[in-house]
């Protein structure tokens, strides 16, 4: 989703992950992502980048067919 800036507002850009289980998201927290958020870190620290993450679970999945 990229949404339209406003005037002196930051730029905020928002990635959805869904795993097959809560244990999946754990592994992948514990493992993958420790490193994939220190890269993140590295390359846009310094650039005034800030950044947050939220964990929920879907209560409802709607799909097209």
């Amino acid at each position: 989703i990229r949404l339209d800036p406003v005037d002196h507002a930051a730029i905020r850009v928002e990635a959805q992950y869904v795993f097959a289980s809560r244990a999946a998201y754990e592994a992948y927290d514990a493992g993958p992502a420790v490193a994939l958020r220190a890269e993140g870190v590295d390359k846009f620290g310094d650039a005034g980048v800030t950044f947050e993450r939220r964990t929920g679970d879907t209560l409802v999945s709607i799909s097209e067919s």
